[in-house]
């Protein structure tokens, strides 16, 4: 069962390596979302099973099929050489060594960075090396894996065409699609987030649309205690931080 819910960007912009003197733009955005990390984790009296969902890699509506979930899958180093700069990610505590992997969904690498420093503060947790990374696509079923309480950490972006410099065209409808996802989850509000609207968030470029109204399905049937501590568009995409701690 969900006992928490974090939601951090699905940007590979969050690893400081990747981006150079940029880095420190998204300070702020990393914070946050380490803060939420530290805070949902604490929530819980035991090692949670910690599964990181978002889209792979592929696109739009419409995506072909995922790569199947794996237990352990990208707790060993990964790489993210193919994002245009040298850098690995060590292994998470517990996890094998060995040559790093250099397929990690576009999506993961941010959040994978993330949890790598929070499991700096706990490098005996074998919840680590269990990490679950669970692609969600159009037809993926309401469900989340885990044996026991499950931390769930969301990586998803919203619109991509916020102004003149976003990588899509600016999109009219970037500020709405945002927003709204903004309000659901500051609302802790499932029913919202399942009527999220997947082909508007096509429309304005977000990478896995279909990643909110799973998430409201997933979550659909109980109470949360919500948290929304960042929101922007930095490089003009939309970018949110916020928790649903069970109540």
């Amino acid at each position: 069962m969900i006992g928490a819910v974090v939601v951090v960007p699905g940007a590979p912009a969050l690893v400081p390596p990747l981006m150079g003197a940029a880095a420190a733009d998204l300070e702020p955005v990393r914070s946050a979302a380490l803060e939420l990390l530290g805070s949902a984790l604490g929530t819980f009296a035991g090692p949670p099973d910690v599964v990181v969902a978002g889209p792979p890699n592929g696109g739009g509506v419409g995506a072909g099929p995922a790569d199947h979930t794996r237990r352990g899958r990208w707790a060993g180093p990964v790489s993210a050489a193919d994002f245009g700069r040298a850098a690995v990610l060590d292994a998470l505590p517990g996890a094998p060594g060995g040559p790093p992997d250099p397929d990690v969904p576009t999506a993961l690498l941010g959040a994978r960075w993330l949890l790598g420093e929070v499991a700096r503060e706990d490098p005996g947790a074998a919840r680590w090396a269990g990490l679950t990374w669970l692609p969600v696509t159009p037809d993926s079923p309401a469900t989340v894996p885990g044996e026991g309480p499950v931390l769930l950490v969301v990586a998803a972006d919203g619109a991509a065409s916020h102004g003149p410099k976003a990588p899509r065209a600016e999109h009219p409808g970037a500020a709405s699609y945002d927003d709204a996802i903004a309000a659901a989850l500051a609302a802790g509000d499932p029913d919202r987030l399942t009527g999220t609207d997947p082909h508007l968030g096509a429309e304005v470029g977000a990478l896995g649309p279909w990643v909110w109204p799973w998430l409201g399905r997933v979550t659909a049937g109980r109470r949360w205690r919500a948290r929304v501590v960042w929101t922007g568009h930095p490089f003009g995409i939309g970018y949110v931080v916020a928790s649903w701690v069970a109540a």
